[in-house]
């Protein structure tokens, strides 16, 4: 369902970083599905999502997004017997110098070689889901940490001894 869309910023002396943003929610009843939006410029414009289950199979805890095209996000969950109900925005930004994405499966950690940004101008979004272990004694095993490490990698390292498959989506942003 789509919610809103903020009005592009047209005054060049007072301009912000954000040219726009699209809102809204989404409830997930299968392991994937598609959300219309409003046509982005895919090189300015990231997808930033919350997401919430009651669950009975700890795989359905979260699920991931992705831009996958101009008017089309990409939600995925886990197991398809939790509905995942996700709470997205697409940011489309101001004063972008590159924008990278992609997609890496974590179990005991991962690095992902990027193109070389400079960090200092630089942000890092990502959304991720889980599959195997079930059960509230698992949950740990969902929380890791990504970083941008240096200029051209990025890790993602499970906080814990992991034996399940994290599946995220990345996007690095770089500003001018």
């Amino acid at each position: 369902m789509f919610q809103g869309f903020s009005k592009p910023v047209k005054d060049n002396k007072n301009r912000s970083n954000i040219w726009s943003i699209q809102r809204g929610t989404y409830t997930l009843t299968t392991t994937s599905g598609d959300v219309t939006i409003t046509a982005v410029d895919t090189s300015r414009s990231i997808v930033r999502v919350t997401s919430s289950v009651v669950y009975t199979n700890a795989e359905a805890f979260t699920g991931n997004a992705k831009l996958l095209n101009s008017t089309t996000i990409r939600f995925q969950k886990g197991a398809e017997n939790n509905d995942v109900t996700f709470k997205w925005e697409v940011i489309t930004f101001n004063g972008v110098k590159s924008l990278q994405s992609g997609a890496v499966t974590v179990t005991t950690g991962s690095t992902v070689t990027i193109n070389s940004i400079n960090t200092a101008k630089s942000l890092l979004f990502y959304s991720c889901y889980h599959a195997g272990a079930v059960g509230d004694a698992f949950e740990y095993k969902r929380l890791f940490t990504a970083t941008i490490t240096n200029a051209t990698t990025l890790t993602f390292a499970p906080d814990a001894t992991n034996d399940v498959n994290i599946f995220v989506e990345w996007q690095v942003i770089e500003f001018n």
